[in-house]
């Protein structure tokens, strides 16, 4: 028994011997699955797609970002060119933004291939993925921004052009508080995309790289936030650097890597900085923090020190800034060194200093003050480094003077001063004499012959070379027609640089062939067109002019013939009563109908031009308010014969759908609404009973769209804004408008309104909204500050005229064009 036992042991031992060991180990398998694009934006066989695109590639895992650049990931034309762009990619989003920042080809096909040597961060190589879009066939980005003086009442699109009707006389550029001009051309210097600036610009300075740091009381620059300072690239691109004043910037000086800043601010940056600040370039504020007690008009540096003219009457503090222990007594002028110091220079003026300006060791100041020091010093003055007022330097202006330059041995000076000098006790003797707002005194105190005669303030003046930039409100130099801008040599003659400035330039900078202008204008270099003008879809000015002589009101295109209405009675310098015909080259057709009274309204169908309006007569024949022409000049019998104005017309196959303020149409009541054959029958089952004035309609489909005054449609509520089916029955889409509706356009399922509401629906649409054909309010919100009396929408692009002066905010004069995503091209 004892062996049997011993046996069983043993066998057990043998069996555990010969077990396998369990080891404590998991197996990860390695991922060998290949990545994958989810989606791409724009989508595959996308059209229209705008000239700056960012391209969206989103894939279904995290990859390599050390795979994804511009050789692996391609943007390129048929012919191979690629397009420019930076690639950003978002780990937590598996994204990678493709962002192009030259403008693509127009009317181009791009294919977006993403290569094999994309990976994911295991190594795996991607799906490859071939996608395909093409950009508009019309240019949309922003060349520059037209800027009309005055309403628009009628857009019509032929081609890549739209043609402008209104009640405007000139057309400029669109470059409103601060503008990069060329020196030769004074036009917007090539290279240089604008982007808009929402506030005055009073100061400028070059950043010696063809670019400027500039300062106002804006608050944004395009789509970026920059309180009352920006950098702005020499290319137009804003630069990351934003100190972030709290309220105006009057004037800066670049020292090395410092820019120095004063104004009426009291922070930067939310740090304390009373009137006075420096920011480095990179962005970094210093503590720099003299700390004045009023207003800084002026900065000036020298050396190491930074001269200040202003308001302020003490400078420093007793704790918390650069020159502790005060404040110190420093009467509209002081200077501060570098390091933050108050030095002991102190001129000692009696009021306001507007223009420090720094030659060797002498500072030039000029304002409002009458003494120096308790010394008579009229407006101007010269003070040493050392303090000590000039005795030979008095040149006496007789009012304030804004601003100073030197050059050489000469000192500019401009203001408000009609005369300098004095009949004794000043460096110009034997006077005064006439010098209308700007004159040049030798730094000897002299006189200088040099005389431009401005007409009103110069605020500003610059010495480039053998030229001197003026800028303010004078509208004249001498006999010659110069606003607000004028380029004059060192020997007194006025150059032909004309950029034509609509208002108050007060700032101006150089660099190379460029000019900074900075102000309260918003158009440079207005074109004269009168009541009609022609633009590309990219905003420029195009040279047909065919000079109406009053206003536009309605506008239609065909072919390479553009029919105008209105209430001119001449195109050209030739008679042409209300109607007219224009070529697209320009040239006055014969098409003259010769109507009695105002049009308003114009359609085209097939070879006949329907025109509505308050008119009696077309040429010797009865045609109340209704009329159809042909194309050759001919009248047609079509005669409606409505009771009173005709504000809108549009044709749909045989019918011609009418609105305005008439109550009867040929005899019949037809209440603001009415359908006419072309046949001329009036339509006895559309007659939806407008409850007053249709100031716009628009066919699409089966559904006439309406827009006015109206607060009914056949006897229920329509506010402003209502569909009727084309066999009369009023539709379910009711958006409630409050206020009237002047515009109408359709594109696809999208109606898009212009006018004077300011909600739609009880949700706030201000001038402008898009409704989609069931009814629903679109997020499309452009918000216009004035009325809306015109639109053209074509593709994924809205064109709208009238007489606003902002949308979103930002400066936009009488005409916009706005995508279908709510972005703005000018």
């Amino acid at each position: 028994m004892i062996k049997q036992i011993a046996c069983a042991i043993c066998l057990i031992a043998i069996s555990a011997c010969n077990a396998k060991p369990k080891l404590d180990v998991e197996f990860t398998a390695k991922d060998l699955t290949p990545p994958e694009v989810l989606s791409i934006t724009p989508a595959n066989g996308a059209t229209e797609v705008l000239d700056k695109p960012t391209i969206v590639i989103v894939f279904n895992e995290d990859m390599d970002v050390g795979t994804l650049n511009s050789i692996t990931v391609t943007v390129k034309t048929a012919n191979g060119s690629a397009g420019i762009g930076s690639y950003e990619y978002d780990t937590a989003a598996k994204t990678l933004s493709i962002k192009i920042v030259q403008s693509l080809y127009l009317n181009t096909a791009y294919t977006i291939v993403v290569t094999t040597a994309v990976k994911d961060r295991a190594g795996n190589a991607i799906v490859p993925l071939t996608s395909t879009f093409s950009t508009d066939v019309c240019p949309k980005a922003r060349k520059v921004r037209p800027v009309f003086n005055g309403g628009i009442s009628a857009i019509a699109k032929l081609g890549c052009t739209l043609y402008i009707g209104g009640s405007f006389t000139s057309v400029g550029e669109g470059l409103s508080f601060g503008a990069s001009i060329d020196a030769v051309t004074g036009k917007q210097a090539n290279g240089y995309t604008y982007e808009d600036i929402n506030g005055t610009v009073y100061a400028v300075v070059s950043d010696g790289s063809g670019g400027w740091y500039v300062g106002g009381d804006f608050t944004r620059i395009g789509r970026y936030t920059r309180n009352r300072l920006a950098h702005i690239r020499a290319n137009g691109e804003i630069a990351p650097w934003n100190p972030d004043a709290n309220n105006s910037v009057y004037a800066l000086a670049v020292s090395g890597t410092t820019v120095y800043a004063g104004g009426s601010f009291t922070t930067i940056g939310g740090a304390n900085r009373s009137r006075l600040a420096a920011i480095a370039t990179d962005g970094t504020l210093l503590s720099w923090n003299p700390n004045a007690d009023n207003v800084v008009w002026t900065l000036a540096t020298g050396g190491t020190a930074i001269y200040v003219g202003g308001d302020f009457t003490a400078i420093g503090c007793a704790i918390g800034c650069s020159v502790p222990g005060g404040p110190f007594t420093r009467n509209y002028l002081a200077a501060i060194g570098t390091d933050g110091s108050l030095l002991t220079w102190n001129p000692e003026a009696n009021s306001s200093v507007y223009a420090v300006a720094v030659a060797g060791s002498t500072i030039y100041a000029g304002g409002g003050f009458n003494a120096i020091g308790g010394t008579p010093r009229s407006r101007l003055a010269a003070i040493g480094a050392d303090g000590i007022l000039s005795t030979t330097w008095n040149p006496s202006a007789s009012s304030f003077v804004y601003a100073l330059a030197v050059a050489d041995s000469t000192v500019y000076a401009g203001g408000l001063f009609t005369t300098i000098g004095c009949a004794s006790g000043c460096s110009v003797t034997g006077g005064p004499f006439t010098r209308n707002r700007v004159a040049a005194m030798g730094t000897d105190g002299t006189l200088q012959a040099w005389n431009p005669n401005a007409n009103g303030s110069v605020r500003t003046l610059v010495v480039s070379g053998a030229t001197v930039y003026a800028g303010g409100a004078f509208n004249a130099i001498g006999a010659n027609t110069r606003n607000r801008l004028a380029a004059i040599g060192t020997d007194g003659t006025l150059h032909s640089w004309n950029p034509d400035a609509t208002a108050t330039v007060r700032a101006i900078a150089v660099s190379g062939t460029t000019v900074y202008a900075g102000g309260v204008f918003n158009t440079i270099g207005g074109i004269s067109r009168n009541y009609l003008a022609a633009i590309g879809t990219d905003g420029v000015l195009l040279q047909w002019n065919p000079n109406a002589d009053a206003d536009v009101s309605g506008l239609v295109a065909t072919g390479s013939t553009i029919y105008a209405g209105g209430l001119f009675t001449s195109i050209a310098a030739s008679t042409r009563n209300r109607l007219a015909a224009v070529g697209t080259d320009g040239t006055l057709l014969s098409w003259n109908p010769n109507a009695n009274n105002q049009v308003y309204a114009l359609a085209l169908s097939g070879t006949n031009i329907y025109v509505g309006g308050l008119f009696t007569m077309i040429g010797a024949s009865t045609r109340n308010r209704l009329a159809a022409i042909g194309s050759d000049g001919t009248l047609q019998v079509w005669n409606p014969n409505a009771n009173a104005e005709v504000s809108a017309i549009n044709v749909s196959g045989s019918t011609v759908y009418v609105g305005g303020l008439f109550t009867t149409v040929g005899g019949s009541a037809r209440n603001h609404l009415a359908a006419i054959g072309t046949d001329g029958t009036l339509s006895t089952v559309w007659n939806p009973n407008a409850g007053t004035r249709v100031y716009a309609l628009v066919v699409s489909g089966a559904a006439v769209y309406l827009g006015g005054d109206f607060a009914s449609v056949g006897g229920s509520t329509r506010n402003r804004l209502a569909a009727v089916g084309t066999d009369g029955t009023l539709l379910s889409w009711n958006p409630n408008g409050v206020n009237s509706v002047f515009a109408l356009a359709v594109t696809g399922s999208t109606i898009y309104a212009g006018g004077g509401f300011t909600s739609i629906g009880g949700n706030n649409r201000t001038r402008l909204a898009a409704i989609d054909s069931d009814g629903t309010l679109q997020s499309w919100n452009p918000s216009a500050n004035n009325s809306v009396t015109a639109l053209v929408a074509s593709g994924t692009t809205v064109y709208a005229g009238g007489s606003f002066v902002t949308i979103n905010g930002n400066a936009h004069f009488s005409i916009t064009s706005i995508n279908s995503d709510g972005s703005v091209n000018w």
